[in-house]
């Protein structure tokens, strides 16, 4: 099962799922060629993001985010906050990204993201899941997810969207 895409070209693409099963086009689609990625767990790759042809990440069901820096043939893995699925990632540069996982947290670079200490925890959380993460032409990320808990210091209840104009350090909820 295939879960997620990242086209850093028009013609290079990458595709990331269970069991750690990455792929890589380079003729737009047209082909595909299983990667061996040595350095990979054995999970789920739930998410994946190229910055370019060569560097890319993708995020797994045990916590780890993989950093490649050669097409997809070799992976680093790091610990990113703690060991919850990563659930996706996304950055509007070649510098500044932002990942979501499966507790709540929300995450951001503003030098790359290489390592784990370049990854910084945002102001806001939800309680609980957060699925999705993207950021627009205007360079406001956008999140979504789930959260049970209405406390202030959270992103409400319910289903919840959340914005961030500072690229992921602070989080307001859409209503």
């Amino acid at each position: 099962i295939y879960y997620e895409f990242s086209f850093p070209s028009e013609l290079t693409g990458y595709v990331v799922g269970s069991n750690n099963i990455h792929a890589k086009t380079t003729d737009g689609g047209a082909t595909w060629t299983m990667l061996n990625g040595t350095g990979l767990g054995t999970s789920v790759l739930y998410c994946t993001y190229f910055k370019t042809e060569q560097i890319g990440f993708a995020g797994s069901s045990a916590g780890q985010l993989y950093v490649t820096q050669d097409g997809g043939a070799t992976w680093t893995a790091m610990t990113v906050g703690s060991s919850a699925q990563i659930r996706d990632i996304w950055f509007k540069d070649a510098n500044i990204g932002v990942l979501v996982n499966s507790v709540g947290a929300i995450f951001y670079t503003s030098n790359g993201g290489l390592t784990a200490a370049d990854w910084t925890a945002g102001t806001e959380s939800c309680l609980d899941d957060m699925n999705g993460v993207w950021c627009d032409a205007n360079g406001i990320f956008w999140a979504a997810g789930y959260s049970s808990d209405n406390v202030t210091t959270n992103m409400g209840n319910s289903w919840s969207i959340v914005k961030s104009a500072d690229n992921g350090a602070t989080w307001t909820q859409e209503t």
